[in-house]
Order: structure tokens, then C-alpha cells, then sequence
């Protein structure tokens, strides 16, 4: 461990710093053990906090520090969430979706346990944020879905098995599915109405056949020779991607 390291101090209004802290300071447990044999640190566990108008409890105990271990294990999954959607130089947007779908679940397993109030606590808490961002599914953003429809690893169908993972009515589940599927269509259209022209422009285009007149332009045979078999490779191309992109989107839906 690196001799300058220090525990980091928790931010109320940012719950990932308390995985922060925690976590580190679990790596220090056996010097906070220690803090008690120094005479200053065992004064400062007997003052008033100056916040709360009472008396620190003391240096942690063992059940305190299985209680922090909780905390970091139950924190770190979202700690990790927040890291992989944060990057910069990966693409996030197919993950989204279902690092939302993990934080749900992960919540809902910890709120009926009642081995450990505080914990449960914490989880009621967090999910009562999540209902607030992500509770009513028609308010999210439709590119969150889109993302993770067009990962090749998923279909349409995922969306509905998550939702109903996520516990959502079945009846809006089905009228949810059927709203991104027509997005999707209409997706679709909106690709193919500008495909040809975005997609063959400069690869057997004019500006291909203007190359190949003034290339052979003293040789009339060749030069009509050329253009047929550029007009004849400008045509197998949108047929061959015009099929791709007919065929995605059915594997997508």
C-alpha cells in the first residue's frame, strides 16, 4: 500500500463516496485499531461532534468493520456501474439498459432482508431514487432501449423479459415493447430512405464515372466497358446492403 494513502471523506450528497471511504478504510482497519494506544487519537474518540451535539462511540470494533464490509460489498456494484457508463473511450450506450436492469435487482434482493436494518435502510433509499429517474419507463429516453436493441447480443424480446424481471405490469410491458418496436421501424425507414445516396456517394458514383471517361477517354471501347461494370457494381452493392439492412432489422424484431 502506498505510505501517502489516506481515507478519503464521505460526501453526504454522493452516495459513491461512501463506498469510497469505506472500502479504503477497510484497508486500514488494523491501524485504526492501533489509534487507540496513542494518546491523542483516544482523546479525539471522546469528543463532542460538533455536528450532532454528542460524543463519538470510540474507535470501530469488529462488528463494526463486518458492518462496513457489508456496506462495500452491497455499494460496490454500483460504484462499478458508475466507472463503466462513465467512460470516454468505450462505448457506453449499449450498456445502459441493462446496468439499470443489475441495479434494480441488486436493490430489490437487499430490501426484504432484515438481517441488517441499516442495509435495509439504504436500500429503500436507493430505490426510491430509481423509481424516481427510471420508475415510469415511458419517460426514459427511447436511444437507452435502441442502444441495447442493437447489440448484436440482443433482441427486442430482452426488453420485455427485463421489464417483467422489473416487476412492470404486463399489459404495459406488451403496449411498451410495441411503442419501441414501431420506433424502431420507423428507424428503419428513415436509414433507408437516405441509404443510397449517403452510402454509394463516392464509391461508384459520378464522381467515379468522370474518373473513367477521362481515364479512357481516347479509347471509347474501354471506356464503355468500365462504366458498364461500375453501373453493374453500383447496383449489386444496394441490392447486397439494402438486404443486410432488410435482414437486421427483422433479426432485431
Amino acid at each position: 500500500m502506498d505510505k501517502m494513502s489516506t481515507v478519503p471523506m464521505d460526501v453526504p450528497t454522493m452516495w459513491n463516496s461512501t463506498y469510497t471511504m469505506l472500502a479504503v478504510a477497510c484497508k486500514f482497519k488494523k491501524v485504526f485499531g492501533r489509534m487507540t494506544d496513542n494518546e491523542q487519537f483516544a482523546a479525539y474518540f471522546e469528543e463532542v461532534d460538533g455536528s450532532e451535539k454528542k460524543k463519538r462511540v470510540g474507535s470501530p470494533v469488529e462488528k463494526d468493520w463486518e458492518k462496513a464490509q457489508v456496506f462495500v460489498n452491497f455499494l460496490k456494484r454500483f460504484h462499478d456501474t458508475t466507472l463503466q457508463l462513465s467512460a470516454t473511450k468505450t462505448i457506453t450506450s449499449t450498456m445502459i439498459w441493462e446496468e439499470i436492469v443489475s441495479m434494480k435487482i441488486v436493490i430489490d434482493e437487499i430490501m426484504p432482508d432484515t438481517i441488517d436494518p441499516s442495509l435495509q435502510e439504504v436500500a429503500k433509499r436507493m430505490e426510491s431514487k430509481f423509481r424516481k429517474y427510471w420508475g415510469d419507463i415511458e419517460r426514459v429516453n427511447k436511444l437507452v432501449f435502441l442502444g441495447y436493441i442493437l447489440d448484436p447480443r440482443y433482441k427486442l424480446q430482452m426488453i420485455a423479459i427485463h421489464l417483467g424481471d422489473m416487476k412492470f405490469d404486463a399489459t404495459k410491458i406488451q403496449s411498451f415493447v410495441e411503442g419501441l418496436k414501431n420506433c424502431l421501424v420507423e428507424l428503419y425507414h428513415a436509414y433507408k430512405a437516405n441509404f443510397p445516396s449517403d452510402t454509394f456517394r463516392g464509391i461508384d458514383g459520378g464522381d467515379v464515372d468522370k474518373e473513367l471517361m477521362e481515364m479512357y477517354k481516347n479509347d471509347p471501347v474501354k471506356l464503355n466497358y468500365h462504366l458498364k461494370m461500375s453501373h453493374i457494381r453500383k447496383t449489386q452493392n444496394q441490392v447486397y446492403y439494402q438486404t443486410k439492412l432488410t435482414s437486421t432489422c427483422r433479426i432485431l424484431l
